[in-house]
């Protein structure tokens, strides 16, 4: 049973039942939403969407806040290559280069090590030139994460966190 004091996903996994108790009526707002993300992200897609869409009735608002935290900018290192060669094709060098510069070093390494050396220039210019604000940072990280989301969404990118699966 996979339980998390406070929080609405208390779910059973073996039946896939929820645990409706008056203590798991909302999700607190100190990492609530992050851990329901999180713990909806490593379910089989049918049991997740299921669970959002309970979610969803209760509280759409809520059901987007843990939809939009359940894929981030970091989830790109999970992609395969094939994944994220596609992926790169539809965000710009210099998109990438913003939002890599706040960006763990796995995800650096990983997308540097995928890309063509004229592309690897190009970003690691970007990544080694003038100072930025977070604030443009954030928001090519956004841009990256909503195609990222949608391409997830239409079944065109799979993000395979456990890595247990190979993809063919």
């Amino acid at each position: 049973m996979a339980t998390k004091n406070n929080n609405v996903l208390n779910f059973n996994r073996e039946s896939g039942k929820k645990n409706n108790s008056d203590s798991t009526k909302k999700i607190k707002a100190n990492g609530g939403v992050e851990e329901a993300a999180h713990m909806l992200s490593i379910l089989p897609v049918k049991e997740r969407e299921r669970l959002l869409n309970e979610i969803g009735i209760k509280d759409s608002a809520l059901a987007q806040k843990i939809k939009a935290k359940m894929i981030t900018f970091e989830d790109m290192r999970f992609l395969t290559t094939n994944m994220l060669i596609s992926l790169m094709k539809e965000i710009s060098v210099k998109l990438i280069g913003i939002a890599l510069r706040a960006s763990s070093t796995e995800l650096k390494e990983y997308i540097l090590k995928n890309v063509s050396s004229n592309i690897r220039s190009d970003i690691s210019n970007i990544l080694n030139g003038p100072a930025m604000k977070l604030s443009q940072v954030r928001e090519a990280q956004k841009k990256i994460e909503d195609l990222l989301r949608s391409k997830v969404d239409s079944g065109e990118i799979i993000i395979n966190r456990s890595g247990n699966e190979k993809f063919v």
